[in-house]
């Protein structure tokens, strides 16, 4: 087994150990739901597993038919950038629809405590 890492390698290996302790604080604690601790856990994986096999993103690459595995990466990050841009505003959506209900309700009450 080859040990000899670039310094590059490292330093990500390090910085993608961050978040990928931050999602488990998270499931533990219990504000995030177990898809979401997969999700991002797979994908932080993921990063580091191409950190230190960086050919196996140039061999996926060809699979699919793009030239190289850089290029895929950045398209898999919009892809995954794009779909995560969506479940936001999805949520916002929603949550402006929350807040005018809330509102709502709270203008009728006020307006029957006015009444009494």
């Amino acid at each position: 087994m080859n040990f000899n890492y670039l310094p590059i390698q490292i330093l990500l290996f390090v910085a993608f150990l961050w978040p990928i302790s931050r999602v488990w604080l998270r499931f533990k604690e219990n504000t995030v739901k177990l898809g979401d601790f997969l999700f991002w856990t797979g994908f932080w994986l993921a990063g580091v597993f191409v950190i230190f096999y960086p050919d196996s993103l140039t061999y996926f690459a060809h699979l699919v038919g793009v030239g190289r595995g850089s290029d895929l990466a950045v398209y898999c990050a919009l892809l995954i950038l794009f779909y995560l841009i969506f479940r936001i505003n999805v949520n916002m959506e929603n949550v402006r629809h929350d807040i005018s209900k809330l509102v709502r309700e709270i203008a009728l009450m006020e307006e029957k405590n006015k009444q009494k």
